[in-house]
């Protein structure tokens, strides 16, 4: 009687292990990280630049790049978490109104931003950028008035 038990319970065993694996499986191995585009107009090339932030700066590769898709890899060189935001402005980089410590979002044309991240750490996202001036900027609580701000050009 006990052998005639033992068979179901180790088959009923192995069917549950085998399905808390299928249902923890890796995702798909080739899966890209996301990026966020914003539409603007203007066809143009594709462009990487490098940008590294730390305290008190926001250095790119680049000061100017030619329209279209612009991807900003950036990299967290400072010992505090940052952000990377896009704005489109004609305003000088100091120049930005102020709110809660943080230059105010709501008064500007945010293209988009790479999330604030830890300190050591990179992250990128693309944008499709059209012919104009922007400011790139962290906008952590006051990090833009610190002086992590600079003008960026589009061509």
């Amino acid at each position: 009687m006990m052998r005639r038990m033992r068979l179901p319970l180790l088959l009923a065993t192995l069917l549950l292990g085998a399905l808390a694996l299928a249902a923890c499986g890796g995702g798909d191995k080739n899966e890209k990280p996301a990026t966020t585009t914003a539409t603007t107009a203007g066809g143009g090339t594709k462009t990487t630049v490098d940008v590294t932030l730390k305290e008190w700066a926001v250095e790119p590769s680049k000061a100017a790049v030619p329209t279209g898709n612009v991807t900003f890899k950036a990299s967290n060189k400072g010992t505090i978490a940052h952000e990377l935001m896009v704005v489109s402005t004609d305003l000088a980089v100091d120049k930005l109104a102020v709110k809660d410590a943080k230059a105010d979002e709501s008064k500007l044309k945010v293209i988009g931003e790479i999330e604030e991240f830890a300190a050591g750490k990179s992250a990128a996202k693309t944008f499709t950028l059209a012919k104009g001036k922007y400011l790139l900027l962290c906008n952590v609580a006051t990090h833009y008035e610190l002086g992590m701000r600079i003008a960026f050009t589009v061509e």
